[in-house]
């Protein structure tokens, strides 16, 4: 499976989710933060995702824009899928 065919099934579970690629071409998926737990289980346990290893959590000054905190940080939790050898 790749990041198109992933994105593709996460879409269908979450419609209203901002999606974004960094520079080389791995997905950033923007979720409020009242969805994050769900959000990051269903990654973790979805046939076809999978994304069973967080390789790393930080977090960064935002001062509010418009999608992202609406407030002040913004959590960032890069995962890594062992089965697909992909990156989210």
């Amino acid at each position: 499976m790749n990041h198109q065919q992933q994105l593709d099934l996460v879409k269908q579970r979450y419609s209203d989710l901002l999606v974004e690629s960094d520079k080389v071409g791995e997905p950033i998926l923007w979720v409020k933060k009242e969805n994050v737990v769900e959000f990051l289980k269903f990654l973790k346990n979805q046939e076809g995702l999978e994304f069973r290893f967080l390789s790393d959590v930080t977090c960064y000054d935002d001062a509010g824009s418009d999608f992202e905190s609406q407030g002040r940080f913004v959590v960032v939790y890069q995962l890594y899928s062992p089965q697909y050898k992909l990156r989210m």
